[in-house]
């Protein structure tokens, strides 16, 4: 860290973050950095420590040309190496190992690369072959763990194997495999050790240990190594590129020098070297392959060159092995996804492909709860309140509808929204984490089904941390300054993690995106299917219309000649029947007064059908006074009392077919009333939408006739009890409420009296 001296205002983690590791300004002092001109093979700059390695101050070297300094090693070994390897080759941040050079006395290996406007050529002391802690035949070694990592099965047997290999080749006290997690902390997964040391497995490490900048060079340069972090850096000479101008970008140089603050956490730690290989799974870098020595130690260039080989060997695989271990509940995940499918293709209603089959929505994710909402309404099996039913332990249907309309204002990324912390952005689900700290929502803006939502419960864990993971700061007694400080402790720190649920798979996420354009797909289709019955139903139901209408008329006719000469017969023979001819020709009038009123109910239903309506503001007050004022004489005559508790609201429709509705109502409410002290009531409940309603204290109805009294020509009860009737008033107030874009139903209960309530359409 360039400066690890803050105010108490600015004592924060970014502090550290902010810091440009990639520009130390020195090296490890075990090598030597050189940066050379491309275009001329001059030396611009030198680490200052050449005089101890190379034989050559710093001063003797710049402005001369490589070739000088490098004599029988890269000169003379490699005559056309310049222009076959070093300006052919594509060594942008791609370091070109070099085979071992002598340099006056001394043998080194080395690399060279292209970056930030200059070659950077790093050497290395060799060690020859025979030295203490030679490693042997690390490419053999390297392809034996290559076959077995593939028989691996598990994440964590695939990491414990790539540790184990790792320490072989390297000699280091320990080496773990360190996995990132979604909040950028990170976990061990995998571990070898030496035998004496505690083991680290499982513990976590907070995303502050490795700042984002680190993250990000871990990204562009997969071997990280420092060989003794009591070594004293080595500064950069000059300090200033002299082509650029800057600091000397080290992006992917092995001998970077490191943060003090980087230096301090590995000595808090116990160790004194260190060697960081990438795991990166595409563009992602999943973790670490962490290597620790309490020792100072060097790694020779061929276990580096194997190790780096095995990290791009184990990240080309790390996919695979997670897909592995999800591969079972993947596969049925998508097997539930298409039944539901086929259901909800093949149910008369659309949510119960979702509701009334296993599986259903609730057994697709491990969820405590689900829902699904059509329109305004959440539909399922546990009833909550009015009429809205949740599924599973959910929050209550207020809650519900609060967190909908909280959705809609949310960032969706192609249809889905998930997250394990519910409270922390959405404040009110603090009041329920035991039912839903997890929230996974699909929204499809395509189909009357508008919402799924899936609810996960607070997942209490305890999280073992490798120490206290909140950085501390040290107060300097003599200026009252915070110095921001490593971590001292690495000794099991434990912590309760509360309001957050199990996280949401990515395979858990793209199967939600499956569903979501299985519904569309279903949804279109039956759009489709649906605008086709209508339009089929529409048409016969104008032929229907239209023939029943023509049919009435004519029959009307016949109907009124048979009663003429009905009524010639009577008269002619009245004086020569006898009482059962007498009483068979009165049967036959009242048939025919009968058919009479069938034939004119049936023009009335037809020509309800036909006519348009007339559509203006009306005040609700007015048009049941005026239905009251046409039955005023029926109503004094019975001694019914009507009721109207409070105004009713201005309504939007035909006056003269809304009056005729609110008069056969009230009508049916008199006629079906047997009690001594009759009353109708008039009103409306809130919406929306808003609905009015006739209410009665009559005979009532049972409920498994509530549909049939609406069909044409159907009566519950004889033809002549309570003033007979042909059972075609309630069909056509349907036919007139329908008309207007509303419904009606019935409320009601033997001996209790009967409600008709109905809407207009969506009006409020």
């Amino acid at each position: 860290m360039s400066s690890s001296i803050v105010t108490a205002g600015n004592v924060d983690l970014s502090n550290c973050a902010r810091e440009q590791i990639q520009i130390p300004g020195s090296i490890q002092p075990h090598g030597v950095l050189i940066a050379v001109s491309e275009a001329d093979r001059r030396i611009m700059q030198v680490s200052a420590n050449s005089m101890e390695l190379l034989g050559c101050a710093p001063e003797g070297l710049l402005g001369k040309k490589l070739d000088a300094l490098l004599g029988n090693g890269l000169g003379e070994a490699h005559p056309r190496f310049w222009e076959q390897q070093v300006v052919l080759k594509r060594m942008e941040g791609n370091p070109l190992f070099l085979t071992p050079m002598q340099i006056g006395n001394r043998w080194f290996e080395g690399s060279i690369h292209r970056y930030g406007g200059a070659l950077l050529l790093q050497l290395e002391p060799h060690r020859r072959a025979g030295d203490e802690d030679q490693t042997l035949d690390v490419y053999m070694s390297a392809r034996s763990v290559t076959a077995d990592l593939k028989q691996a099965r598990s994440v964590g047997e695939f990491s414990d194997i790539t540790a184990r290999y790792v320490r072989e080749h390297t000699g280091y006290d320990r080496v773990v495999i360190y996995r990132f997690l979604p909040d950028d902390s990170g976990e061990v997964v995998g571990e070898s050790k030496r035998a004496d040391l505690t083991s680290w497995l499982g513990l976590r490490y907070p995303a502050s240990d490795i700042p984002s900048q680190a993250r990000q060079l871990y990204l562009q340069s997969w071997v990280r190594i420092i060989a003794d972090v009591n070594a004293v850096p080595s500064p950069m000479v000059p300090a200033l590129n002299p082509e650029t101008g800057r600091p000397l970008d080290m992006s992917y140089c092995v001998l970077r020098s490191v943060s003090p603050v980087h230096l301090q956490y590995l000595r808090n730690m116990g160790s004194q070297a260190s060697m960081s290989l990438s795991l990166i799974d595409g563009n992602r870098l999943w973790g670490l392959i962490a290597c620790q020595h309490e020792k100072p130690r060097q790694v020779s260039h061929e276990a580096r060159i194997a190790c780096e080989f095995l990290a791009h060997s184990v990240s080309l695989q790390i996919r695979s092995k997670e897909d592995e271990e999800s591969l079972d509940y993947s596969l049925k995940l998508r097997e539930n996804v298409q039944r539901m499918t086929e259901f909800m293709a093949g149910d008369a209603e659309f949510q119960d492909g979702l509701l009334k089959h296993r599986p259903d929505v609730m057994s697709l994710f491990r969820a405590g709860g689900a829902a699904v909402v059509i329109g305004s309404k959440v539909i399922g099996s546990k009833a909550m309140a009015g009429n809205l039913n949740l599924r599973g332990l959910t929050p209550d249907a207020n809650a519900v509808n609060a967190l909908l309309e909280w959705l809609k204002q949310q960032p969706f990324s192609q249809g889905i929204f998930s997250t394990q912390r519910l409270s922390e952005i959405h404040p009110e689900a603090a009041a329920y984490p035991e039912k839903a700290s997890g929230l996974l929502a699909i929204r499809v803006e395509e189909a009357e089904l508008q919402w799924l939502l899936w609810f996960r419960p607070e997942l209490v864990q305890m999280v073992n941390w490798a120490g206290d993971p909140r950085k501390p700061t040290d107060v300097d007694e003599a200026t009252g300054l915070l110095t921001l400080s490593p971590r001292r402790s690495f000794e099991l720190w434990q912590e309760e993690k509360r309001g957050v649920s199990e996280p949401w798979l990515a395979e858990e996420l793209r199967v939600a995106g499956e569903l979501r354009q299985a519904v569309v797909e279903v949804a279109l289709r039956r759009a489709r299917k649906l605008k086709r019955d209508n339009e089929n139903l529409t048409r016969s139901n104008d032929e229907l219309e239209s023939f029943a209408y023509a049919a009435s008329h004519d029959l009307k006719e016949p109907l009124r000649g048979i009663q003429t000469y009905l009524d010639m017969l009577s008269q002619t023979l009245n004086v020569r029947l006898t009482d059962r001819e007498t009483q068979a020709m009165a049967m036959v009038m009242r048939l025919a007064r009968r058919m009479d009123e069938l034939i004119d109910s049936l023009l009335d239903y037809s020509r309800v059908g036909r006519l348009d309506l007339e559509s203006e503001e009306i005040d609700g007050s007015e048009l049941v006074s005026e239905a009251l004022q046409m039955l005023k004489h029926q109503l004094q005559s019975q001694g019914v009392e009507v009721r109207v508790p409070r105004p009713l609201p201005c309504l939007t429709g035909d006056r003269v077919r809304l009056r005729e509705v609110l008069q056969n109502l009230i009508t049916n409410a008199v006629k079906y009333n047997d009690k001594a002290n009759k009353w109708v009531e008039i009103g409306y409940r809130e919406g929306p939408p808003l609905a009015l309603y006739v209410r009665d204290n009559g005979i009532g109805i049972e409920e498994r006739h509530h549909a049939a009294v609406f069909r044409i020509f159907n009566r519950l009860h004889g033809r002549d009890a309570f003033g007979g009737g042909t059972g075609v008033g309630l069909t056509i107030v349907q036919k007139v409420i329908e008309r207007h874009g509303g419904r009606i139903w019935l409320e009601s209960k033997p001996d209790e009296g009967s409600t008709f309530c109905f809407t207009l359409g969506d009006q409020v």
